[in-house]
């Protein structure tokens, strides 16, 4: 069986062809995440090298433990620069005396750089316990009137938000854009779209089908071999992909300090209920992704086990993509979940309090979105068993 497997993987997906577009599409890849690089960050420009010496400079003195005398401290340096800005009075010549080049990008400097980041980092611990509140009285209010479905969700939100802080503060642009990053999805997608195709067809082309179907034990074997070699390999190039975005983010945002950070440190995930540091968000966004690889692979088998010719096969994975971007872009109620899209973007299923339904208890929709793709891998690989028997 592992024979077959190996044979499969080198038939359909080790080839030359596919290794030489798995190494453009890393290029491609690298490219795109330095050109966001360039987008975001406060120190891509050339002109910014003053940001960057007075960042390192300072970076060290307020990272760490959030304190007041720290917060006290930057505000001290802060204020007379504010002032001077709000009063229209300094020169916006370059002065050897600020920080970084004048008095207004110094304002800008550390606003950006470490007050307003410090600012969400100090208050989010009040901000929590204003959801946990609320939570409480939302509970008593629908235990009075018998909403038993209301009253845990209420409980479910207040427990997950309880006891939340931000103790230290850290630099977290790299994962404001790694998080957001969805340009490797589509490049895996398009990989999948084109090793698929081939999987089921190449027989049916070469006509080897009526060989396989004489041999013993020939069937079955040599289906669960292309399957879990399809799987397999796009399992593979998921990890590829996620360790491949992870070394360059990290590459050119310079610095992984936020990783033992809780993921609500960044402002955009301040409402999720996972209280995971960012390396377990990207971690579980990482198998959220390789999941809807995989069931979208299977998806991709089928059309490959129904269709003549490779090239049909190609156009239903391609119209199945278009179905299915399409309809996660105009559906958002719960029938979302069963869009194998919905994975590959998990960010959605996390950013916001959401939950299913389900016998009357509330069940967040990360955790439904993972049952529902179980579910469906199951399916499609008895549906595919079942088309490859009167194939």
């Amino acid at each position: 069986m592992l024979k077959l497997v190996y044979y499969e993987l080198r038939k359909h997906f080790l080839t030359p062809v596919m290794l030489l577009i798995l190494l453009l599409v890393l290029i491609a890849d690298g490219c795109k995440i330095y050109s966001v690089y360039q987008e975001a960050s406060l120190f891509s420009g050339s002109n910014l090298e003053e940001f960057k010496e007075a960042y390192e400079e300072l970076y060290p003195v307020y990272s760490g433990e959030i304190t007041l005398e720290k917060i006290n401290s930057l505000l001290e340096i802060y204020r007379p620069i504010y002032e001077t800005v709000q009063n229209q009075t300094a020169s916006t010549r370059v002065d050897e005396n600020s920080y970084t080049y004048n008095v207004y990008s110094d304002e800008l400097f550390f606003r950006k750089c470490f007050l307003e980041e410090l600012e969400y980092d100090y208050t989010y611990r009040s901000y929590a316990a204003g959801i946990v509140s609320e939570a409480k009285k939302n509970m008593d209010f629908y235990q009075e009137r018998g909403n038993t479905y209301e009253y845990r969700r209420s409980l479910y939100i207040g427990k997950a938000f309880h006891g939340r802080e931000i103790r230290d503060f850290y630099n977290t642009e790299m994962y404001q854009s790694l998080f957001y990053y969805d340009f490797s999805s589509v490049l895996l997608l398009m990989l999948t779209v084109y090793g698929c195709a081939s999987v089921f067809v190449k027989e049916e082309e070469t006509e080897m089908k009526y060989i396989i179907r004489t041999s013993r034990n020939g069937r079955g074997r040599v289906y669960l071999a292309k399957l879990f070699s399809a799987l397999l390999f796009f399992v593979a190039m998921g990890i590829l992909f996620a360790v491949w975005d992870f070394c360059m983010f990290a590459l050119f945002f310079g610095g992984t300090e936020g990783t033992a950070s809780p993921l609500y440190a960044i402002k955009g995930f301040k409402d999720t209920l996972l209280n995971l540091s960012m390396g377990q968000g990207y971690l579980a966004l990482s198998i959220y992704k390789i999941t809807g690889l995989c069931v979208l692979c299977m998806i991709f088998i089928l059309f490959s086990l129904c269709a003549r010719r490779i090239l049909a096969a190609l156009m239903l994975n391609l119209i199945s993509v278009m179905v299915c971007v399409t309809a996660y872009d105009h559906i958002y109620n719960s029938s979302r979940l069963w869009n194998p899209v919905s994975l590959l973007c998990a960010r959605t299923l996390i950013l916001r309090p959401d939950f299913s339904n389900l016998a009357g208890y509330p069940v967040p929709q990360s955790i439904t979105a993972a049952g529902v793709a179980v579910f469906l891998l199951i399916g499609l690989a008895v549906a595919g068993w079942l088309l490859w028997k009167v194939r």
